[in-house]
This record gives C-alpha cells, sequence and structure tokens, in this order.
C-alpha cells in the first residue's frame, strides 16, 4: 500500500491506497478500519487487482491515528509527509452539523460586510460560492449600492 497525494484539475487531495491480488487482504482491511471502499481492476489482466481505498478526511485520519500507534517500519517517511499534508489540507466539501453550518454562514457574511475578497470568504469559512451568493441575495446585502440619477 501507499500514502498518495492525487492532483486533478488544480486541486490536491490525500489518498490512502492498497492494491493486491488477495481479496482476503482488502476484506481484511475494511472490515479493520471498518471505512474506506474496495473496487476491482479486471480489464486487460490475467489476475483481478483488488483496491481498498480511503480517500475521506475524517476517515483518514483514523488511518493516521492507527498509525502513529502503530509504527510503520517501511514507507515511514511517506506516512510523515502524507500526514503533514493531511494536517494542512482542507477538503472541499465538509459536512457540518446544522449548527457548524450557520455558524459558518453567520461568519461569512459578516466578513462579506466588513469588505472581505469573496474568495477569501469562501476559503476560510469553507462555505460554498453558490451558498454565499444564496444568503446574500436573501438579504439583499450588496457591496456597491447604484447611484440614482438627480
Amino acid at each position: 500500500g501507499h500514502f498518495s497525494i492525487f492532483t486533478y484539475k488544480n486541486y490536491s487531495y490525500p489518498k490512502f491506497v492498497v492494491y493486491t491480488q488477495n481479496r482476503h487482504i482488502v476484506n481484511l482491511l475494511y472490515s479493520f478500519f471498518n471505512i474506506g471502499k474496495i473496487t476491482v481492476k479486471t480489464k486487460s489482466r490475467k489476475k483481478p487487482i483488488y483496491i481498498y481505498s480511503v480517500t475521506k478526511y475524517d476517515e483518514l485520519k483514523k488511518v493516521i491515528n492507527f498509525f502513529e500507534k502503530h509504527k510503520l517500519q517501511i514507507k515511514y517517511h511517506e506516512f510523515i509527509k502524507f500526514k503533514e499534508f493531511l494536517n494542512r489540507w482542507h477538503p472541499k466539501v465538509q459536512k457540518r452539523s446544522r449548527e457548524e453550518s450557520i455558524k459558518a454562514l453567520e461568519k461569512a457574511v459578516g466578513m462579506y460586510k466588513e469588505g472581505v475578497p469573496v474568495k477569501e470568504i469562501v476559503s476560510k469559512t469553507g462555505v460554498s460560492l453558490n451558498r454565499l451568493y444564496i444568503i446574500l441575495k436573501a438579504y439583499n446585502l450588496k457591496r456597491y449600492n447604484k447611484i440614482e440619477n438627480v
């Protein structure tokens, strides 16, 4: 297996992956961690390749915690780099409770009223651009008022 950082359309994301021809191994990993997913590659191969992968932020934290408690003998430096990336990384989509979502939206609206650039608001609050504009429109918030003809 390996710890990887994939880049897709200018967006990087971490991924823990194990490739094997032994289906039993990926099933054990899935049962042990109780996270991730299993896929199978069969095209142009004599034997299928089973792939166990974990990409969700919260699930990757579980994998990190496990390998912090049980030190790797091989690929330790790869693990450290992966862990550092994960600690700095912010997923594009963050699942929040209703209360957390409301707080994030309130913070975003407050930042907007203070004149913070929209790109920075989205980056710092995790509120999607679309959702921010819906809220701003609902509250009829605009930064620049049109000058009426006198």
